[in-house]
C-alpha cells in the first residue's frame, strides 16, 4: 500500500512498506527520502481510534510516523493507529515551529 505524504517541487513523497520514497514527477525516478533530510516537515495525523488530530514537526517523517504508531510518543500512545492527513515542508526549524504553532492555535470554522 502506498500512502501519499507530500509534494515538494517536482517530487512526491510516499510511504511504501514502511519505507519513505521520493518519486520525481517528471522522470518517475525513485530516490531515498534522506536526500532531502535537511528539510523540516510539519505534519497532521488523524487517529483512526478516536478521529482526533495531532500536529507536529520533524526532520524525518518516516521515523516520526513509525514512532507514533509504535506508541513511543507519550502524547499519542493511547490513540494509535494514525494516518497522515497533511504535510508541509519548511526550509528551516524556525519556520516549521511557527507553522506548527499556527496550525495548533487557529480555530477552524
Amino acid at each position: 500500500m502506498k500512502q501519499f505524504l507530500s509534494f515538494i517541487g517536482f517530487n512526491y513523497i510516499f510511504i511504501h512498506r514502511d519505507k519513505a520514497l521520493t518519486i520525481n514527477y517528471i522522470t518517475k525516478s525513485v530516490m531515498p527520502s534522506r536526500r532531502i533530510s535537511n528539510w523540516h516537515y510539519v505534519y497532521v495525523l488523524r487517529s483512526k481510534k478516536d478521529g482526533d488530530f495531532y500536529i507536529g514537526y520533524t526532520t524525518n517523517l518516516r521515523r516520526r510516523f513509525l514512532e507514533h504508531n509504535a506508541k513511543r510518543s507519550f502524547a499519542t500512545a493511547s490513540r494509535t493507529p494514525f494516518e497522515f492527513i497533511y504535510t508541509e515542508v519548511c526550509k528551516n526549524e524556525d519556520d516549521a515551529k511557527r507553522r506548527e504553532q499556527y496550525l495548533k492555535t487557529t480555530q477552524a470554522p
